[in-house]
């Protein structure tokens, strides 16, 4: 969750005993449970929990799950993120923890802490993103294209991440992909993520996410794989490329969004892939080059390289023929003294 990206203000919970192994294990659970109580309100700027550790500074959002403010940890003395779960979504809330708590990978934001509040409401604690989301630099009137689809590319590098250990994201949109004030990017709300190995195909679960970026079989009701997360990076790289984009990006697109799941990238690695040689100037996979265009990007790949064999091999044969000419002459000189001395 970013900083910048702020919604209404929220109220804080009171946030008190940590979550026990059994709450984790039914978080994968198709069951739900009874909604908390209303009124758990406390005011910015008080302490939100017996122990006095998170004390709430201002809100950052909320979305169809949960609520999310920036706190400080008074223990550690820095500023994080509390989420707490909506009275509908409590099970959810607790999957989403469990599953980003498990990547542990650089492009997923970090879950520090998790509990229940007093009134049995589950919460979890995160690094706060300072910085936007890529749905609010795609607004921009100066987007750096190019700059947008690397953000795009190490989202996919993360997502290839999870999709290496089971999670399939199942939301991948520029509104989850978070821009650190650095320059970083990473992947956020994991709120609707499965395990790959819950995924009953024969019984998929009820098709989520965002208009616009949900897959095509998805919508149909079908099961939701990896490649439906490409499907979704797909749709996001689009809106970063814009108008006028190089023929070769084009492809990588057309490739990713599809309507065949067999014709796509197989996972967001090899997607990523192709991305990073386009960022590159590398050749990409999904695009078939004409001759000329193969021609152009050998040389401009090559081009020093060849100059240098060039030049080494004009080097020697300069050297080769001047060794000729001058064996040629020492051979005429002789035969021009053997000649005079025979006369």
């Amino acid at each position: 969750m970013t900083a910048a990206d702020t919604n209404a203000p929220l109220s804080a919970p009171q946030l008190s005993q940590p979550w026990s192994a059994t709450q984790l294990a039914d978080a994968r659970r198709p069951a739900e449970v009874a909604p908390p109580p209303a009124g758990m309100a406390v005011q910015t700027g008080g302490f939100v929990d017996p122990a006095r550790r998170y004390r709430v500074l201002a809100p950052l959002g909320r979305g169809g799950m949960g609520e999310v403010v920036l706190a400080e940890d008074t223990l550690l003395r820095r500023h994080v993120a509390v989420k707490w779960a909506l009275s509908h979504a409590t099970l959810r809330l607790l999957g989403e923890a469990r599953v980003a708590a498990t990547l542990e990978h650089g492009g997923v934001v970090p879950v520090y802490d998790a509990g229940e509040t007093s009134e049995g409401v589950p919460y979890y604690v995160m690094r706060v993103i300072r910085g936007r989301t890529l749905a609010s630099a795609l607004r921009a009137a100066d987007a750096d294209r190019d700059a947008l689809c690397r953000h795009v590319r190490d989202a996919a590098w993360a997502v290839a991440y999870a999709h290496q250990r089971g999670v399939i994201h199942r939301d991948l949109k520029p509104a989850n992909l978070l821009i650190g004030e650095h320059g970083d990017t990473q992947v956020g709300d994991w709120g609707l993520a499965l395990a790959a190995e819950d995924i009953d195909p024969a019984a998929p679960p009820a098709p989520v996410g965002t208009p616009g970026y949900v897959a095509p079989e998805v919508r149909a009701g079908g099961a939701p794989d990896a490649c439906s997360d490409v499907f979704s990076l797909g749709k996001t790289l689009a809106e970063a490329a814009g108008a006028g984009a190089a023929p070769d990006l084009l492809a990588i697109i057309r490739r990713a969004t599809t309507t065949a799941p067999d014709d796509r990238y197989p996972d967001a690695a090899a997607f990523a892939r192709d991305v990073d040689a386009y960022l590159r100037g590398a050749r990409v996979d999904a695009y078939a080059y004409p001759p000329v265009e193969l021609a152009r990007r050998f040389w401009r790949a090559f081009k020093w390289p060849i100059v240098i064999v060039a030049l080494a091999l004009s080097v020697a044969l300069a050297a080769l023929v001047s060794g000729w000419i001058g064996a040629a002459t020492q051979r005429d000189r002789a035969t021009a003294a053997e000649q005079r001395a025979q006369a």
